[in-house]
């Protein structure tokens, strides 16, 4: 798992205790994630299948990529594409992808790196490993979410963020069980670089064998556990795993006019898990 970690998590800001009388969220429901094949046909992990969109908004989609190890000659991306009215967030764990679209945005992302693309009024794109990739094969691990523009900005002009591993916001839990990476929005006071029209905030957690993390969460949010195995505790929304786990976790402010729920969304690797 090289997405960025550090050598003494002890040194990090922590996050903040709960305060006494906090809430704790419920788990509304539990689903299973079906698996699929994407693009040119690299596999996927749906998220959201199964879950009420009435719950997830402003989130649309949100797909695991792999995790794969691809044998040489196996790499797939995706053929050139439209997207229009939405942001695409594609968050590297493992690996390498370029991206390049036709506004002139465009780079290579691996572990740890962001590639933030609003779509807006109207962009095509195109997503594929590097050659080394298709060479040599390798480990695949990423996820991507679509994020819903609010309806004044649906026809903004497209832009790109490249947000390097080397920026994201650093934190430990409470007890220093978990590395908590900060990519856009705020966590207990901390920032992260990315820059989002609908007010979310998208983080990656690491979570020690035994360990448990609680995050001061005053939003609707949606947690994806990529990997690792966990402990669901029905009663309130705090991933306690069994063994090393990552989770990619977001919040979010209600949209529009709909009405969102309190609660979150998990799921793992090889019998993936989401729920509400």
């Amino acid at each position: 798992m090289p997405a960025v970690n550090v050598d003494n998590i002890l040194a990090l800001p922590r996050v903040t205790e709960p305060v006494p009388g906090s809430v704790a969220r419920p788990v509304l429901s539990v689903t299973t994630a079906p698996t699929g094949y994407e693009g040119e046909g690299f596999p996927v992990r749906r998220a959201f299948a199964g879950v009420d969109l009435g719950r997830l908004d402003p989130f649309i989609h949100m797909d695991q990529m792999g995790e794969v190890n691809y044998a040489p000659g196996e790499p797939k991306g995706t053929p050139w594409h439209p997207h229009r009215g939405f942001e695409t967030v594609t968050y590297m764990i493992d690996g390498t992808m370029e991206h390049q679209d036709s506004h002139g945005g465009g780079g290579v992302i691996s572990g740890g790196d962001t590639q933030w693309m609003t779509a807006g009024g109207g962009i095509l794109h195109i997503e594929a490993p590097p050659e080394q990739l298709v060479m040599t094969g390798g480990l695949f691990h990423g996820v991507q979410l679509w994020v819903n523009l609010p309806k004044s900005d649906k026809l903004v002009a497209p832009r790109y963020q490249d947000i390097s591993g080397s920026k994201v916001a650093l934190l430990s839990s409470t007890d220093g069980g978990a590395l908590i990476r900060v990519i856009a929005g705020e966590l207990d006071g901390h920032h992260g670089p990315g820059s989002t029209y609908t007010p979310i905030t998208l983080v990656h957690a690491t979570i020690a064998p035994g360990a448990s993390v609680t995050l001061p969460w005053d939003r609707v949010q949606c947690l994806d556990l990529c990997s690792g195995r966990q402990w669901p505790d029905r009663r309130r929304a705090t991933p306690r795993t069994t063994r090393s786990a990552d989770g990619v976790r977001s919040r979010r402010d209600h949209h529009d006019r709909r009405v969102g729920h309190p609660g979150f969304t998990y799921r793992v690797a090889r019998g993936v898990r989401s729920g509400w």
